[in-house]
């Protein structure tokens, strides 16, 4: 399972998508005005994590059956001055992990599942802390921090904020989001636009190694994909993780959303488990546009079966003068005749 954030659909912002079945659900209700930035799920309690920076807090939803909820998720904790940035979760101590990216003031800070026993473990020495990730083998923390001007770092820290270290110190990379493996650490970088990678265990002064560029847009975010087993073993706090993980073999399959968890139709009405979409939709939420690409050119509207006297909604292209066809794919050939005068 693969959780991930979608800016641009208009009903939901929080998807899980399935790498076995290859469909999307949405989790949780777009609002008006929201920025969510980062988001960090516990398989063992079932809970979904997210920050808001415009909404300057940190919500939770529960992903397990029959769990009361709101589609909009429930507040955590509400911050005054903070703008809470990337979120990571530490599934065998029960504590959330998260940066505040308030130039004036930055943090690296963590609380428990339920929001109690709130700290600051990191306030020095840092200017806009943009992704943070756990690692429960080293039981360490590992973040990235953009820098002022073209500097950043790549650093790390125990779970309580000690024995701090830096890994990497450089310039020209612009790091938006971190992951952690066994072995190594990797990046985004909006500078370069790139991904790279780095060992946990590199010398001081080793380069980075970049292991995939983009020839335009850099992405938002990243992931690691690894075997739990690999990172609780021998690990007495990581017990019931490691139990856990032990009926399942990868951590994309570690977790199966129920039917009945984040069900709301993005253009329809909820029917029970199932929704009932509005004309022009199709999908199990209703989040499948018939219009959407239809139309090579012109608009794109629907009709309710007229032409073939179905009960079928059918996508329907109006072409602009210069287009004709079905689906409005063909230009038209203009042959423009002038007249010539010829004076004697």
């Amino acid at each position: 399972m693969l959780l991930f954030v979608d800016k641009q659909n208009d009903n939901a912002s929080i998807f899980s998508f399935n790498l076995s079945t290859k469909k999307y659900k949405p989790l949780v209700a777009r609002k008006s005005y929201e920025n969510i930035q980062g988001v960090a799920f516990d398989p063992i309690t079932g809970r979904l994590f997210w920050t808001d920076s415009y909404e300057r807090s940190i919500y939770w939803t529960s992903l397990t059956p029959r769990s009361q909820k709101d589609i909009y998720g429930s507040v955590l904790i509400k911050f005054q001055h903070e703008i809470p940035r990337d979120i990571a979760v530490d599934s065998c101590r029960g504590y959330i992990y998260w940066t505040n990216t308030n130039i004036t003031k930055p943090t690296i800070e963590c609380a428990r599942f339920d929001g109690t026993e709130r700290k600051v473990i990191i306030d020095k020495d840092i200017h806009m802390p943009v992704s943070i990730a756990v690692d429960q083998r080293t039981e360490r923390l590992y973040w990235a921090d953009d820098k002022e001007g073209i500097h950043y770092s790549i650093e790390s820290s125990d779970l309580i904020g000690e024995d701090r270290k830096k890994i990497l110190a450089g310039t020209y990379h612009q790091p938006n989001a971190l992951a952690v493996s066994k072995d190594s650490i990797y990046w985004v970088d909006w500078g370069y636009k790139s991904v790279w990678k780095l060992d946990k265990e590199a010398p001081p002064y080793t380069d980075p190694e970049e292991i995939i560029s983009f020839a335009t847009e850099a992405p938002f975010g990243i992931v690691a994909n690894y075997e739990i087993e690999d990172q609780t073993a021998g690990i007495l706090e990581c017990k019931r993780l490691s139990e856990y993980a032990q009926n399942k073999s990868q951590i994309n399959e570690s977790f199966t959303i129920p039917t009945d968890v984040g069900l709301f139709c993005l253009h329809g009405v909820k029917n029970g488990i199932e929704c009932t979409c509005s004309a022009g939709f199709v999908g199990d939420r209703c989040e499948i546009s018939l219009c959407q690409n239809y139309c090579v050119a012109g608009e794109c509207s629907i009709t309710n079966g007229q032409p073939s006297c179905s009960d079928e909604d059918i996508p329907q292209c109006m072409c602009p003068n210069e287009f004709e066809g079905e689906r409005c794919e063909t230009r038209q050939q203009v042959i423009e005749n002038t007249a010539t005068s010829h004076v004697c």
